[in-house]
């Protein structure tokens, strides 16, 4: 059974300067960086602290980062239900495809590229293809 919404119940978010304009980039994978400033993550698996909920327009203004619950999260590719995803260096979220991959989060809903999913977040390290 597919779900066709989500709830924000039992969500945990964080609020950290931006480290720039980032009203580009809700729903995406981010890090904090040396300064602690929220940074978006810009390596394939990467370790990701949380996804960007707000739209902050320019440095040190407050971005939400959710770090635990569900939330929405852009995608690079195809992913179905249930899959493992960890982040690519334009901090959308893919299935993890290779051995000792970090995934942060699990697909919730099926779509494709550049739609927004709901997922739950969820740190690991996947020890076998879950392609």
């Amino acid at each position: 059974m597919a779900i066709s919404a989500y709830t924000d119940e039992g969500k945990i978010e964080l609020t950290y300067p931006a480290n720039g304009d980032l009203s580009s980039d809700q729903y995406k994978a981010f890090k904090l960086d040396a300064s602690e400033e929220a940074d978006l993550c810009d390596a394939g698996n990467e370790k990701v602290f949380g996804v960007l909920q707000n739209k902050p327009e320019a440095q040190g203004e407050s971005a939400t980062l959710r770090i635990a619950g569900v939330t929405l999260l852009k995608i690079s590719e195809t992913v179905t239900t249930g899959k493992l995803l960890t982040v690519t260096a334009s901090g959308l979220g893919e299935v993890c495809d290779a051995a000792n991959e970090e995934y942060f989060a699990i697909a919730l809903a099926d779509g494709v590229a550049n739609d927004l999913i709901p997922v739950l977040l969820q740190h690991g390290e996947v020890t076998a293809t879950d392609a």
